[in-house]
């Protein structure tokens, strides 16, 4: 801490230094904090929306209200930063007027917290010995090189980078062993801040803390420390308590239940040592792509540790070797960095390191042993947790700069001292000198349109003029809804950001989804909303009102299904780029078996038949499977099994030889898929379908490929799959080919497969548990006295 008045000098500067840099990138922002949002895309625009409409919308503290209509979403789930959200959303109860600069107090917390991360910095590296004047050096060029100043343009939780310095701060305080008592619950209070704010945050912090206890409790077992021993097990209870705590407050707080327990994403979005060890965005990356043509450095494992840090690790880690070699033991130079706490922080680190690359689960082809994981397989950006050795290197790189620094000084060398040790800070600070420059001009592109005078003038006067009493939720067309890895349907960027600002300035709450892990059976629910009407849809008993949706539509981006869905509806007001319109919800509902029966009988004596089909035209082709077999009691209709085996597999369902397919003919390709079993049948519905073309030994797979959980035709416990074919080789054959995950555990169902030319329409009556049944182009239309 400060104690005297040299100190208070260096701390000025230091408080200079960081507002100099900070204003000298981020000066707009800190003067017109509520003019910009720093992405208006993808994510960055869901998370100040979900943000921003908590505090002026929602009604629950605890079940965000702005999506996924009408079930809503645990607001942990949401990446609304969740401590802020709710302190002001109380303040908002009192201050209403405080929601029209939520957007602005976010960015200047993200904005002031690297001038923190520099301040705490400066008080770890002071806590380590540092001299002072490197200690002010070091903290602003570690703060500034911080990883985390990537997430600024749209992972806004993840931008705080002051959490990791702050828990190896207290981790050094808390072993030098002056009130102990005092920093553990500091130590606790502030994991379950960083749980707070984000689960990521928290979950680090706490593993930084477990490696650092798991080492030292080895260390003090060796030593046969037990007073150590003791202090280290209520560090790691510390740490403990607050994950506990954290997981115990969403599970009573979550009103949501059949949330996928396998995330996707932990065999992608690991880190690489490229990603640690290469530069990622500095005035090295000619030399990088020069020597490096076609690196891959995934976004989600940024971690670089600058080539000066990276030069002073060779250098200890060469030391260390020695010195071990001399003490015939492992051992970590002492000479240089003389803080046993960061030895072992360093070390750590690099288990942390390890972790965040994806080992050892990526040796010898053993990542099928992460399903024996599931806790790490909840964390499925583990590249994240390289945050952890940047910032000890980073330190470790500061402290070794001040040994050399003070060597150089007891020899009287006092000017050689000051030219060693004063510029490692700077050209750590040089390399991120691009970090900066690229993401200020990003994140200040964007006018904040979550303030209505910023909104362009037609968009502001056609949310103005909405009659927000008459609706009950928007509706977003094209469809999209994301966040449940079972159920889903992507779309353009245009459509997520128009329907968050109509929802975040009306208050209605969208149907859609922009989410994480959302509940299997709600997604499913929704999704089927755009099913055919002749199929019961669950969502309509969960609605609460019976008012209008608001139909918000990108012009131009429609598919064939929400083009109809357009023409009974109506129209409210057109834009070049978007409409409004309004939709009785009884459009989806109302049952068209009956019409679809009539308008068969009118024409059945106009069909042929083929095949024990009728058809329109006996010279288009059809191909009809009912996958049977008896290996399963699961089958969508016949009562004979269905064709099943592992997900991971290859299964080709269908092939044409060569010269069977006219070519300049679109074909269309139908099977239902089942979609039921543990936790709502999580995983059945993964996989892609695909065709894919043979010529000469050489196979390409084609697009489109899709999933069944792409669709929206739900019947029960099936799901309809469609894929399109459109062959252009006729010396080619072609498969229609389901593949799975490889490390998939799943066995899949697919029955009922229909493969026929799109201008043909194929019916055959059917009896269903007794009752009439329509086929129709592989639907299944049950006669209007059935419903189920």
């Amino acid at each position: 801490m400060i104690r005297n008045k040299k100190s208070i000098v260096y701390f000025i500067v230091l408080l200079a230094l960081t507002a100099a840099f900070l204003y000298g990138f981020y000066g707009k922002i800190i003067i017109h904090p509520n003019a910009f949002i720093f992405g208006n895309h993808g994510d960055g625009m869901k998370n100040y929306y979900t943000y921003a409409y908590y505090i002026q919308h929602n009604q629950s503290y605890t079940n965000f209200e702005g999506m996924n209509y009408p079930y809503g979403e645990n607001f942990t789930y949401t990446d609304c930063h969740p401590l802020l959200a709710f302190v002001l959303k109380l303040v908002h109860e009192v201050f209403p007027g405080i929601s029209q600069y939520s957007i602005g107090i976010l960015n200047l917390l993200m904005i002031f917290s690297i001038g923190l991360t520099a301040i705490i910095l400066y008080f770890l590296l002071r806590e380590l010995k540092v001299t002072r004047l490197l200690s002010v050096l070091g903290a602003v060029a570690i703060a500034a090189m911080s990883p985390q100043i990537f997430r600024l343009s749209g992972h806004y939780a993840l931008s705080y980078s002051f959490f990791i310095p702050l828990t190896i701060y207290l981790i050094l305080l808390f072993e030098k062993g002056r009130h102990r008592l005092r920093i553990l619950i500091m130590l606790s209070l502030s994991i379950f801040f960083f749980f707070a704010i984000h689960a990521y945050l928290g979950m680090i912090a706490a593993t930084l803390v477990f490696c650092y206890v798991a080492l030292g409790l080895a260390g003090n077992l060796f030593r046969r420390e037990k007073g150590a021993l003791v202090n280290h097990l209520w560090l790691l209870a510390a740490a403990l308590i607050p994950v506990a705590l954290y997981y115990l407050f969403v599970k009573i707080t979550d009103i949501h239940t059949g949330r996928t327990t396998n995330p996707w994403g932990i065999l992608e979005n690991h880190a690489e040592l490229s990603s640690v060890f290469l530069p990622v965005c500095s005035p090295f990356d000619k030399i990088k792509g020069s020597l490096f043509p076609g690196l891959i450095q995934p976004w989600e494992g940024w971690s670089y540790i600058g080539i000066i840090t990276i030069l002073a690790l060779i250098a200890f880690i060469v030391a260390s070797v020695v010195s071990s070699v001399k003490k015939r033991r492992p051992a970590l130079n002492k000479t240089w960095v003389e803080s046993y706490p960061l030895r072992l922080l360093f070390a750590a680190s690099l288990i942390i390191l390890a972790f965040s690359l994806f080992v050892p689960f990526r040796w010898f082809g053993w990542e099928h042993l992460i399903n024996y994981f599931d806790v790490i397989k909840q964390f499925r950006a583990i590249g994240r947790f390289a945050w952890v050795f940047y910032f000890v290197s980073s330190i470790v790189l500061i402290v070794i700069t001040n040994s050399m620094f003070n060597g150089l000084r007891k020899k009287n060398l006092t000017l050689p001292a000051y030219f060693l040790a004063v510029p490692i800070p700077f050209l750590l600070f040089a390399e991120s000198w691009k970090y900066h420059e690229i993401t200020s001009a990003d994140i200040m592109k964007s006018p904040n349109f979550f303030c209505a005078q910023q909104l362009p003038q037609p968009l502001k006067h056609d949310i103005e003029n909405t009659n927000v009493f008459g609706y009950q939720e928007i509706l977003p067309f094209p469809f999209f809804y994301i966040g449940s890895e079972n159920y889903g349907k992507v779309a353009d960027e245009k459509v997520y950001r128009l329907a968050f600002l109509f929802s975040y300035h009306t208050g209605l709450p969208m149907i859609s989804s922009y989410l994480t892990r959302t509940s299997i059976h709600e997604s499913k629910n929704i999704m089927q909303l755009l099913a055919s009407n002749f199929y019961q849809k669950k969502i309509r008993d969960d609605l609460p009102v019976n008012k209008p949706f608001l139909l918000v539509c990108l012009n131009g981006y429609l598919n064939s299904k929400e083009a109809e869905y357009v023409k009974k509806a109506t129209l409210i007001c057109a834009r070049d780029d978007y409409s409004l319109y309004e939709i009785n919800p009884e459009v989806f509902f109302e049952n068209t078996a009956k019409s679809e029966f009539s308008a068969f009988e009118e024409i059945k004596d106009s069909l042929y038949e083929k095949q024990g089909f009728l058809v329109s035209d006996t010279s288009l082709i059809f191909a009809y499977d009912d996958l049977a077999n008896e290996g399963t009691d699961i089958a969508f209709s016949g009562g004979r099994g269905c064709h099943f085996g592992p997900q991971k597999d290859f299964h080709i369902l269908l092939k044409f030889e060569k010269g069977v397919l006219p070519l300049n003919h679109k074909f269309i390709a139908r099977l239902w898929m089942y979609n039921d079993g543990d936790n709502f049948g999580q995983d059945c519905l993964n996989g892609m379908f695909f065709f894919q073309k043979n010529k000469d030994g050489q196979v390409e797979w084609l697009q489109p490929m899709t999933s069944a959980g792409n669709s929206h035709e739900i019947y029960g416990n099936w799901s309809l799959v469609e894929i399109s074919l459109e062959p252009a080789d006729a010396e080619a054959s072609y498969e229609l080919v389901y593949k799975g995950s490889d490390l998939a555990e799943k066995t899949v169902y697919m029955d009922d497969l229909l493969f026929y030319d799109d201008k043909l329409a194929i019916y055959k009556m059917l009896v269903d548990q007794g009752t009439s049944c329509l086929f129709k182009n592989n639907h299944r239309i049950n006669s209007p006295e059935k419903t189920r």
